[in-house]
């Protein structure tokens, strides 16, 4: 097993940093794009809800640098209690922004769980 693993994909959108953080924040909006995320505060600490059939997954908010970074923790292996985090940075390029989503720590999820979400 890795020492760290994750699942890291990148995308450049045509859009200025500004307007990629707040599609990456705003739960109207990055259900669009994402997953369904329901979130009533932008801070750390605060719980969010990821609805991924069959069932609506609890977490909570981790990280919030505006216009860097946004992160959440999901419990993916119902009904173990491990959770993932979920990051979301933002960087600007010319074209635009680049978005880098990374999902970490399966390592701590059972092995069958492991297997079946990070493979």
């Amino acid at each position: 097993m890795q020492a760290t693993m994750e699942i890291q994909r990148t995308i450049g959108v045509a859009a200025g940093r500004e307007r990629t953080w707040k599609a990456s924040t705003t739960p109207e909006l990055i259900s669009k794009w994402f997953m369904p995320f329901v979130f009533a505060r932008l801070e750390v600490g605060a719980p969010v809800h990821v609805t991924t059939p069959p069932a609506d997954v609890a977490g909570e908010i981790a990280i919030v640098d505006p216009m860097d970074c946004f992160g959440y923790r999901w419990q993916i292996a119902l009904p173990n209690p491990a959770m993932t985090l979920v990051t979301f940075t933002l960087e600007t390029v010319p074209e635009g922004t680049r978005i880098t989503v990374t999902e970490s720590g399966f390592d701590i999820l059972p092995e069958d769980v492991r297997t079946a979400r990070y493979n």
